[in-house]
């Protein structure tokens, strides 16, 4: 262990790295000790190497240390992706950053979230892609989190749309439609009778983006009821139009 901890320290960053790949060998709270002091190294593939070994531990200890590290940079978004593999012990240190006054690091926490892919989480990213005071920077990065969760239950979307203002319903549609299990496409269904025409809009594209050919029947009944009403908003019949289209292209119709 002494050969290690002299290594850690060399000025050779081949061996620092070698030596942190050893330390995390040992699940024990010496050599937590020794890596831990490391998350705040200057330079960043040093921390980069010790976020990936020390959130192999999952030592709740050291939780909001490696959180504190993803606050200062993450330029490659290593950091952001191992600390997020932690799952939901990590969660709640990740969501107490998210009214951080830059928004550089919200940005940050928000995509950690996504890699948790927790449902705890999933309020929380619908709440920074409608209101964050930087939306033109932080909601994409919301939206790509929320997309993580494709292959998970979708109960706390429903929940989210089911208890929601429109801004949060809107981007539960816009998440949905990158999912293609069932469960999510009858949602979007269900959302293209949403009181928000903007909603509705977005249900439709994200039905479009689907695929899927049980849309098709809803999809045409939007264009049919337009041609015997002046009332239905021409930008959802466009809509519903290209997305229509984009599903009987795909299904080679």
């Amino acid at each position: 262990m002494k050969n290690i901890k002299d290594q850690l320290f060399s000025n050779d960053i081949d061996v620092r790295i070698k030596a942190i790949s050893q330390l995390s060998k040992f699940d024990d709270a010496a050599a937590i000790s020794l890596l831990t002091p490391l998350l705040k190294d200057e330079n960043y593939i040093i921390r980069s190497e010790v976020v990936n070994n020390l959130s192999k531990h999952n030592d709740p200890g050291t939780y909001q240390d490696l959180v504190s590290t993803l606050l200062l940079d993450d330029p490659d978004g290593h950091i952001s992706v191992d600390i997020g593999s932690i799952g939901e012990p990590i969660v709640d240190n990740l969501i107490m950053h998210l009214d951080h006054p830059d928004k550089w690091v919200r940005a940050r926490i928000v995509a950690a979230l996504g890699f948790t892919r927790h449902s705890s989480a999933v309020q929380h990213l619908l709440n920074s892609m409608a209101y964050d005071e930087d939306q033109e920077d932080v909601s994409p990065i919301a939206l790509l989190a929320l997309t993580r969760f494709d292959k998970e239950p979708i109960t706390p979307f429903i929940d989210a749309y089911n208890n929601s203002e429109w801004e949060i319903r809107e981007g539960v549609v816009l998440a949905l439609g990158w999912f293609r299990s069932e469960e999510a496409i009858d949602m979007l269904i269900e959302a293209i009778k949403d009181p928000n025409s903007l909603v509705r809009r977005k249900a439709i594209y994200g039905l479009g983006q689907s695929k899927s050919e049980k849309a098709i029947l809803y999809l045409e009944e939007i264009i049919q009821t337009s041609e015997n009403s002046d009332s239905l908003d021409n930008r959802i019949i466009q809509e519903a139009k290209y997305a229509l289209s984009e599903i009987k292209r795909n299904q080679g119709m």
